[in-house]
């Protein structure tokens, strides 16, 4: 459950333990309390209070890693860790339903979502570039929470079957159930023979952040909430579905992204002959997974964009894709 904190709370919490004034916006997040803080002198910074619920070694996951980065390539544009002047990266909080959490406070990228801008090839070529030196970064890294369980790695696949079974009104709910049940038999198995390592699992267009004064011009990456040890592989499958802003130019989006990423971290002949199926994968997993959050809860806004009508053309993409699934492998 989200932390319930007003603005007001976040803005005495930041002046009482980083001895910044300013105010704070709430913004919107899946799980974590997330809030935009600006400061009195003009710097701008994230407040994320964890998930009420959530256990204490996956609280101080997301600023693990980004301390991680900041050790082994600090050249990967990501937020900083803001340290207390005790130097704490994470402070404790009690929100106003009594619960109990952590927050923690980091440097605010600034700039506009990749999804609020028209695409560009510019933007999937180095989005590719940056998700392979962040898998290169990230290799040496481990938690005990990157192996938890998680619906959005899509080792996990095969558990979309009962979100989707709880979907009375699923688009294309025959083809999807057929394409669950092939990947499961055709796929789950070499994909679990492949490479793994803790990737960022989530390099979607909301959090690709672009310049606002050249919007061709990739800012920084942001939000490390879901990522998860798995097949390095996935996470390649997870950023297409960031640069696939419509279907006229998606076969193109894909192989400029691929390739990108696969000039700077070479794919196996075997992790580029299931990339199809994990696109496609990743596709079924978004649609399933946000009509079922949103049918559980229906006043929450952070996937109110997100109906029925943008996911009609990606689910036939989908289908395309396991349809033709060495179709990448053959172009790069």
């Amino acid at each position: 459950m989200q932390p319930e904190l007003t603005t007001t709370d976040v803005a005495s919490y930041v002046e009482r333990h980083y001895g910044r004034t300013g105010r704070a916006q709430a913004l919107t997040g899946e799980r974590d309390a997330n809030f935009h803080f600006i400061a009195n002198d003009g710097a701008e910074f994230v407040f994320k209070a964890a998930c009420a619920s959530a256990e204490e070694p996956d609280i101080d996951l997301p600023d693990g890693i980004l301390l991680h980065l900041e050790g082994t390539d600090p050249g990967i544009p990501v937020p900083r860790v803001c340290r207390t002047p005790a130097g704490a990266y994470r402070i404790a909080l009690v929100d106003a339903g009594g619960r109990r959490t952590e927050a923690m406070l980091c440097t605010f990228i600034p700039g506009v979502p990749l999804m609020s801008v028209q695409r560009c090839q510019a933007h999937r070529k180095k989005c590719g570039q940056w998700l392979a030196r962040l898998g290169r970064a990230l290799r040496s890294y481990e938690h005990p929470s990157c192996h938890r369980h998680l619906i959005w790695d899509l080792r996990r696949f095969s558990e979309v079957q009962g979100l989707l079974a709880q979907l009375p009104e699923a688009l294309h709910r025959p083809a999807l159930e057929e394409f669950v049940q092939a990947f499961g038999s055709r796929v789950a198995p070499t994909l679990e023979g492949l490479r793994r390592q803790v990737v960022h699992n989530d390099l979607n267009a909301r959090n690709v952040i672009v310049d606002s004064a050249d919007t061709t011009q990739v800012a920084g990456i942001i939000d490390f909430g879901d990522a998860v040890h798995t097949a390095l592989v996935a996470d390649v499958a997870v950023g297409v579905i960031g640069q696939l802003a419509s279907p006229d130019v998606a076969s193109e989006a894909i192989v400029e992204f691929v390739g990108a990423y696969h000039a700077v971290e070479p794919l196996s002949v075997e992790e580029l002959g299931i990339l199809n199926w994990l696109v496609a994968a990743r596709l079924v997993t978004n649609y399933v997974v946000v009509s079922w959050s949103r049918a559980q809860r229906p006043h929450d806004g952070h996937f109110a964009a997100f109906g029925p009508e943008f996911f009609q053309w990606r689910l036939d993409l989908a289908l395309q894709l396991a349809a033709d699934p060495r179709s990448v492998l053959r172009r790069l």
